[in-house]
């Protein structure tokens, strides 16, 4: 269920406008002092925060991990409001652009660098199981058409307690302890010491998590004119064109590609992962439910922001979408 925020009187710690992306601010709820992201679209695309609610709420539909945005007021401005995905104090965001970089020394950063599925398999080796966690984002951007994940769009979570690495390494020792008594015989030209150095690395003291899904604005079919939508509602295949032709910011061998070629690449590479993440999603789809939950998004909107709301010609156009694109998913495992 999507809810409304009015967020005037909550305190403002920083904005950042950046060239061809929306407004966005940090803003602290007087109340209880959580921090949240509150962002805008930008003129050329004005449903764009409505991309972002609705992809939140279809990801929290169909189970995956992700960030829950919803509407938010403030002043004469309205967009799309989530919870800070950490504790501030506690831990940090290592952003993917920065895993890449600690993978591939001399990586250079360009203002929107090239990433490939493969740079990302080798960052995530060292991160036990986290290839499932991306290739869960992947089946996640397919159904909606996200062509913005690139490198900042994607992060882990770090703890930042020194006790708790201390603990950590204490129970990672007499867990070693344990597995090296229980094989010594076949460690035996491997001393103990050089056993601990080898499997006490950094990754096994601090802890760790792969973020929720977040940014996903990008998608559903927000750069499509209100002007154009009767064309693709009217013709059918005109829809099934635009979803096949839609591309992954995710690289392939250094060559972008569409999302659900990506997703074939996949399924060739991953297969028990990806047919399980893509099987889960299809059990879990119940077209009335998405419907429902795109028809009834805007309920709550003010009568005095009535012109933000969205078309009925616009719902049904992301219905559609996500519906076919379901559909699509079915033919990629079948």
């Amino acid at each position: 269920m999507v809810e409304l925020y009015d967020i005037t009187k909550w305190n403002v710690k920083e904005w950042i406008n950046t060239t061809g992306t929306r407004e966005k601010c940090f803003i602290e709820n007087p109340v209880d002092s959580k921090l949240y992201f509150y962002k805008m679209s930008i003129e050329k695309y004005p449903s764009e925060f409505w991309s972002e609610i609705i992809a939140s709420k279809i990801g929290k539909e169909l189970k995956f991990d992700i960030v829950d945005y919803n509407i938010a007021i403030h002043k004469n401005t309205i967009g799309c409001l989530c919870e800070s995905m950490i504790d501030q104090q506690t831990q940090e965001l290592d952003h993917g652009i920065n895993i890449i970089k600690n993978a591939f020394p001399g990586f250079v950063v360009t203002e929107r660098p090239e990433i490939s599925f493969h740079q990302i398999e080798k960052a995530l080796e060292k991160y036990r199981g986290y290839i499932q966690k991306f290739i869960d984002v992947m089946v996640f951007d397919a159904l909606i058409g996200n062509q913005d994940r690139h490198s900042e769009n994607w992060a882990i979570i770090r703890s930042l307690d020194i006790n708790n690495k201390e603990f950590n390494k204490q129970r990672l020792l007499k867990y070693l302890k344990g597995i090296y008594k229980k094989f010594g015989l076949k460690l035996k030209n491997v001393p103990f010491k050089k056993f601990i150095i080898r499997h006490m690395d950094e990754l096994s003291l601090v802890d760790y998590e792969f973020s929720p899904i977040y940014d996903s604005g990008s998608s559903l079919g927000r750069e499509i004119t209100e002007i154009s939508i009767p064309e693709y509602l009217s013709d059918e295949n005109k829809m099934k064109k635009y979803i096949k032709n839609g591309k992954s910011d995710i690289r392939w061998e250094n060559k972008r590609v569409k999302h659900f070629e990506l997703l074939n690449f996949l399924k060739k590479s991953y297969p028990e992962q990806l047919i399980s993440t893509a099987q889960k999603v299809i059990n879990q789809y119940n077209s009335d439910r998405m419907k429902d939950l795109i028809f009834n998004i805007d309920k709550k909107l003010p009568a005095n922001f009535g012109e933000s709301s969205l078309s009925l010609p616009r719902k049904e156009l992301i219905f559609k979408l996500i519906d076919l694109r379901i559909q699509t998913l079915k033919e990629l495992i079948s």
